[in-house]
């Protein structure tokens, strides 16, 4: 099936909007793994999650792009929702681990005063925030799909 292709309810705008949406979804899970190995973010298993992230990532917008048939658009979004998920682990993991070392530096600061600290810290608090931007890219492109109303019709 052609992604550029007018379906009876996909007008060929729409069509390149996905199209768009999708190019920019590659585009992020391409570049996010490049950044990481540059920074050296291989040093422990957690640490390739958002490698693994990012192969799924670009499955699903394989899979949105290049034959939308209804079960790989459920399969994208479900791929696309666990990218979320991981993304908000590795925020979290990102802010616990910058937490725990300014606790460690000034053991006497209370949780709250050092909040705002490990939110500027080393470990990038919004990194991960990359990964959600693509999974969303990847779920606007599936959103009000012609191939998964249509069949809701039937």
């Amino acid at each position: 099936m052609n992604p550029l292709s007018e379906t009876p309810r996909d007008s060929p705008l729409e069509a390149r909007f996905r199209l768009i949406l999708c190019a920019l979804a590659v585009a992020t899970f391409v570049v996010i793994p490049a950044e990481l190995i540059l920074l050296g973010h291989t040093q422990s298993v957690a640490q390739w999650i958002p490698f693994v992230a990012c192969f799924f990532g670009l499955v699903a917008c394989g899979w949105v792009v290049v034959d939308p048939v209804p079960a790989r658009l459920r399969g994208a979004r479900l791929l696309s929702r666990l990218i979320v998920l991981s993304g908000m682990v590795g925020a979290f993991m990102h802010l616990r681990a910058n937490l725990l070392l300014q606790l460690e530096i000034r053991p006497n600061e209370t949780w709250s005063e050092a909040m705002w600290p490990a939110l500027q810290g080393s470990a990038a608090f919004l990194a991960p925030g990359i990964l959600i931007l693509g999974a969303l890219l990847v779920l606007g492109a599936t959103y009000d799909h012609p191939v998964l109303t249509t069949q809701k019709a039937r």
